[in-house]
């Protein structure tokens, strides 16, 4: 072969489509404008003063009711409890507060695990600004927390504090952090409040309509079952993390923000998991992204730490001097 030869063989192989191009771009530049556009908007029509740790504090004002022998979910402060009981639990340790403080302790909780959470996953720091999360963190919501242990150890809690947390880990295949959160469930289940929550059931589901304002309905639709064929394109741990905003029922904006460690491999989905009342942009997001990966798009590394090792390999580890992450 002539040199001439080589040399177009050679820019031929490292020819990349525009698109793949443009999805590089999208993700350096484009996604950090986008979200602070978002979180700009977010801000302004949504997040009023008074909304600053509106979540942290109904949960620990709730919980002090839970703990005086009264109803969680009667208790109404700008919003009703929407969650099951296992929720509770942590707030007992804010229960105790005066009103307000609780809710400005959980806004700073929810910031400092946010910041832990990207920093493990090796993300750019502008992912602080992921709008899920930004809406998440001034509400001083539990899902930073949740977000941090899915990514840097005691993930069997996730599924505790937070049913759709399980989905991440069905993705990852970590069965024994399902069945140690299963565990915990079934043990607690005589000292939680289950009867007076099922109680509430329609009042919950009401309550949870009307406070997930933004996201996609998740009901059983085409589109949905798309999402699905999509879902399986993008691969089970992608899609354990996706299925949180595209099919969780009665799915918030803040949910999404668990997702992170998918949608950073994902941009397309983190515009539409970004948008506040645009109905399937995170689902349609998907679907482009799988039919791309169909026509040759290469597949992003999922930004999730590795597998945790056992306990046993662990205490070896340490025994030898080495660092290695805790058991999950």
């Amino acid at each position: 072969m002539t040199s001439s030869g080589r040399s177009l063989v050679a820019r031929g192989a490292g020819h990349r489509p525009r698109w793949t191009n443009f999805g590089s771009a999208l993700a350096k530049v484009g996604l950090p404008a986008w979200f602070v556009g978002w979180d700009l908007a977010i801000i302004a029509r949504l997040l009023w003063p008074h909304s600053v740790g509106i979540d942290g504090n109904l949960y620990s004002v709730a919980a002090a009711t839970w703990l005086r022998g009264g109803d969680p979910w009667a208790v109404y402060d700008q919003s009703r409890l929407a969650a099951p009981p296992p929720t509770l639990i942590p707030y007992v340790l804010t229960a105790w507060l005066p009103g307000g403080v609780a809710g400005y302790l959980w806004v700073a909780i929810a910031a400092a695990a946010a910041f832990w959470a990207i920093r493990r996953l090796g993300l750019s720091p502008w992912w602080l600004l992921f709008p899920p999360l930004v809406v998440a963190i001034w509400h001083g919501s539990i899902e930073p927390v949740v977000l941090l242990l899915l990514v840097a150890g005691g993930r069997f809690l996730a599924p505790v504090l937070k049913p759709y947390a399980a989905l991440p880990l069905l993705g990852e295949g970590r069965w024994r952090s399902l069945l140690i959160a299963a565990a915990i469930l079934l043990v607690t289940a005589p000292f939680l409040p289950w009867s007076l929550y099922f109680s509430h059931w329609n009042d919950v589901q009401a309550a949870l309509r009307e406070q997930g304002f933004g996201i996609a309905d998740a009901s059983p639709s085409v589109v949905s079952i798309v999402t699905v064929l999509a879902l399986v394109v993008l691969g089970r741990r992608r899609a354990g993390y996706l299925a949180i905003p595209t099919l969780w029922p009665s799915a918030h904006f803040h949910y999404a923000s668990l997702a992170i460690p998918a949608l950073s491999s994902v941009p397309l989905a983190a515009v539409g998991a970004s948008m506040v009342g645009a109905p399937y942009a995170v689902q349609l997001g998907v679907i482009l992204t799988a039919l791309l990966i169909t026509v040759g798009l290469p597949r992003r590394p999922v930004a999730t730490t590795p597998m945790a090792p056992s306990w046993r390999d662990w205490i070896v580890a340490r025994w030898q001097g080495r660092d290695v992450s805790r058991p999950g």
